[in-house]
């Protein structure tokens, strides 16, 4: 589970621009950049929780008598590495700190390169409309009948 959060957490940006893509009436893109931001914060945030709390099982592990500490008999090497990596990750503690602008620098970037990637095919990507727009001409033989004088007329 600590694996497929921080997964989600990059593929974010795209899941939900591709999202609003496919909705009829699509989103501004501020109130999509906010709350993609929110809701990238706090998965990440679950992140590190699911991370917190998979490393403290693994020093539970190691409680023989469950008391919550760890008496000489029990603080074996594995033991000792297990509270190293439960206490020593500063990333771990700044995360309800940095999250924020971390993912909102995150999503800024990825939203950039999509709908760059968006104009950049409108503008290239479509053949031009003139075409389209101008009615056939119709060519008569030479004579003297006025194309646009009612039938039956002169």
């Amino acid at each position: 589970m600590h694996i497929a959060l921080p997964v989600f957490w990059l593929l974010l940006p795209l899941v939900v621009y591709i999202g609003n893509r496919c909705r009829t009436n699509r989103l501004n893109g501020l109130i999509l950049f906010f709350t993609t931001v929110l809701a990238g914060y706090f998965l990440l945030l679950a992140a590190v929780w699911a991370v917190d709390a998979d490393l403290s099982s693994k020093l539970d592990r190691f409680d023989k008598n469950g008391d919550g500490w760890f008496s000489d008999a029990e603080m074996t090497p594995a033991a000792e590495r297990a509270m190293q990596e439960l206490t020593d990750d500063t990333g771990r503690a700044l995360a309800p700190v940095i999250g924020l602008p971390y993912t909102a620098i995150w999503v800024f970037v990825c939203f950039s390169i999509l709908y760059l990637a968006e104009w950049i095919t409108k503008m290239f990507g479509q053949k031009s409309n003139d075409d389209e727009m101008t009615p056939p001409v119709v060519r008569y033989p030479e004579s003297d009948v006025n194309p646009y004088q009612p039938p039956g007329v002169g």
